[in-house]
């Protein structure tokens, strides 16, 4: 109680920022290593311009992932994280299809497979390999789900070392 009287302050909005930032910035950064992880499990037809796209679409799924961490750690502003983040990752051409795949794909995946006490985990890496040309097996999903598991962090370490108060 008293550690969070010391606590940096940052408005849900800034928090939803930094969120935001440190997922892109770390799909970005790591993707030459996800992709040698990745690669065997790939459809050999993807164009380049598919392949830049994957860094995007795992962004998308982590995202969903620490959403769905901000309902659980801060219930209290989650609705107001979830917003911020669909604002911060919805630019310019973009903006229908993350807010079609956060809203509409993702989270009511993760949802329904949180209800039915199954890992929702699963979920997000099923979707995310039918999105990317990902050829799905026991293995590949394994793979799969360390990459996006290594990255779900970014929402405990905000709320463990700052006190994020409403805008």
């Amino acid at each position: 109680m008293l550690k969070n009287l010391f606590k940096k302050k940052l408005t849900v909005r800034e928090a939803s920022a930094a969120l935001v930032s440190t997922i892109l910035e770390a799909c970005k950064t790591e993707w030459d290593e996800d992709y040698k992880l990745l690669k065997p499990y790939l459809n050999d037809n993807l164009t380049e311009q598919e392949l830049e796209y994957i860094p995007f679409e795992i962004a998308l799924a982590i995202a969903s992932m620490e959403l769905q961490v901000a309902r659980n750690l801060s219930p209290d502003i989650a609705t107001e994280v979830y917003e911020n983040v669909l604002v911060l990752m919805a630019y310019d051409e973009w903006k229908d299809y993350v807010i079609e795949a956060i809203s509409m794909e993702y989270m009511p995946y993760m949802q329904k497979s949180i209800r039915n006490n199954e890992n929702p985990l699963e979920e997000v890496c099923r979707i995310l390999s039918n999105k990317i040309g990902f050829n799905l097996d026991v293995l590949s999903a394994t793979v799969l789900m360390s990459v996006i598991a290594t990255k779900i962090q970014y929402w405990k370490f905000i709320t463990q070392n700052y006190k994020v108060v409403k805008n």
